[in-house]
């Protein structure tokens, strides 16, 4: 019997089974065996992670810096694409040449195998409008996504820190994936967007406030929000999420983590956190303009009784205030 028949007899349901635990790569190729084995290899491929970097290392780096917990090797594509240049290149346009580079890849990936997808984590230096379209269009099942992209440590020596930390300004390509309005680029008179999350990670992303709370409501299934380093996380968004949006007692997890237009530093500033009945885990951490005290009193006298609350480091804690040897990284600043 053949390799070929042998498959043939298994059940539709075990021959996916087995193939969700092949690596990405060796999927890939099965699907390119057959006809029946292409459209087998669509349903079995649930779950990605791309991290796509000039250099390798810089894509294992990105899953270390990234929030999210390590994914499992079989769900992991490191890519690396050599970027023509020469030594006159400056670093603002090898920055936008990698970034271009990172964002065709995932854009060419997602009408392909974007159908099935449950699960995607995408570890670049930014989106681009390309992939944000490719994203509202080709992933309708998508679950679980997480767009993170701050990763100093993956970049070329001589791209700068300041480069790839802050957030670009913001930007109308997040219409599509929130489904704001009319997206004329996009062939479709109407941008449908996100509308299965439940979980949602963004790092590092040029979301307004608008474009967020909208995305969010859009998704009634949504259980777990990590929002790091938002400027779209501000007092209009946090009124909105705490006291308006009709599905927020289905919020489990919520971490807001160094975001500079959260302001917590009275109790009025943190009303919005009484309407999340059923929130397990907040994480305030690397907030500048939260008071850490605040927060863990606030937790137990007006009944929050949040289990697991991770205020920020204030600069007074006493952690912050022991003398001691201070170690810093010289290359940091450049």
């Amino acid at each position: 019997m053949s390799p070929r028949d042998q498959l043939s007899i298994l059940p539709p349901e075990l021959l996916l089974q087995v193939l969700s635990h092949l690596p990405v790569a060796s999927l890939l190729s099965f699907g390119l065996t057959s006809h029946p084995n292409h459209d087998f290899h669509y349903h079995a491929l649930k779950t990605l992670h791309i991290a796509a970097f000039p250099k390798r290392i810089h894509s294992l780096l990105s899953f270390l810096d990234s929030s999210t917990p390590f994914p499992s090797p079989n769900h992991v594509a490191t890519t690396t694409k050599h970027i023509p240049r020469s030594s006159s290149t400056s670093p603002t346009l090898l920055h936008s040449m990698i970034i271009k580079s990172q964002n065709d890849i995932l854009s060419s990936v997602l009408p392909r195998h974007g159908r099935y997808l449950q699960t995607l984590a995408f570890y670049a230096h930014d989106i681009l409008p390309c992939t944000a379209l490719a994203l509202a269009q080709h992933a309708p099942q998508l679950q679980d996504l997480t767009l993170s992209f701050l990763h100093p440590h993956a970049r070329p020596s001589t791209v700068p820190r300041s480069l790839i930390e802050e957030p670009s300004p913001p930007s109308p390509l997040w219409n599509a994936i929130a489904g704001i309005g009319p997206c004329a680029q996009s062939g479709f008179s109407t941008a449908q967007g996100l509308r299965n999350l439940h979980t949602l990670t963004l790092v590092r992303v040029s979301i307004t406030s608008f474009q967020l709370l909208t995305l969010i409501s859009h998704n009634d299934r949504l259980r777990s929000l990590r929002l790091r380093k938002c400027p779209g996380v501000d007092d209009e968004f946090l009124t909105w999420l705490g006291t308006k949006w009709a599905h927020r007692e289905k919020l489990h997890v919520l971490e807001l983590e160094d975001c500079d237009n959260v302001t917590i530093l009275t109790e009025e500033d943190a009303a919005w956190i009484s309407g999340l009945k059923n929130v397990e885990t907040l994480s305030l951490a690397s907030c500048a303009s939260v008071s850490g005290p605040l927060l863990t009193t606030l937790n137990v006298s007006l009944h929050w009784n949040i289990p697991d609350l991770i205020p920020p480091l204030n600069l007074d804690s006493p952690v912050l205030s022991t003398s001691g040897v201070l170690e810093v990284d010289p290359e940091y600043a450049k």
